[in-house]
């Protein structure tokens, strides 16, 4: 499996929209409207990729600087068609190469998520 992560564009908001609202997690705070997508995706301080997969968007991963030596991963979602491949993990592993020359990272992510805490 091999994944790529490409900064999200306005035109890929409707797919966005549709990986997001198939998350099951009832703790997890979806992007629903286009409204909201672009809000986040004109944020200054705010990058979201969409996760690729063979040419196909299967999740998006976020990130904010909170300032020049804190990013804060603020989002992560995959499609439920393809959860359980390591793609989320892949993504993460990913950002933070990007992201090596920052200080700290921040993620908040529940407690039962040993693969998002030990990487």
């Amino acid at each position: 499996m091999k994944i790529i992560l490409q900064k999200a564009k306005i035109e890929n908001i409707p797919v966005l929209i549709e990986i997001e609202k198939s998350a099951p997690s009832k703790i997890y705070s979806a992007m629903l409207t286009e409204k909201e997508w672009k809000s986040e995706l004109a944020k200054e301080n705010s990058t979201i990729y969409a996760i690729i997969m063979e040419g196909e968007i299967v999740g998006d991963i976020s990130y904010e600087m909170k300032n020049k030596n804190v990013a804060y991963i603020s989002g992560l979602c995959v499609s439920s068609k393809y959860k359980g491949q390591g793609i989320g993990k892949e993504a993460i592993r990913i950002l933070l190469e990007d992201l090596k020359e920052v200080k700290v990272v921040e993620l908040l992510t529940h407690p039962d998520n040993a693969a998002a805490i030990y990487i």
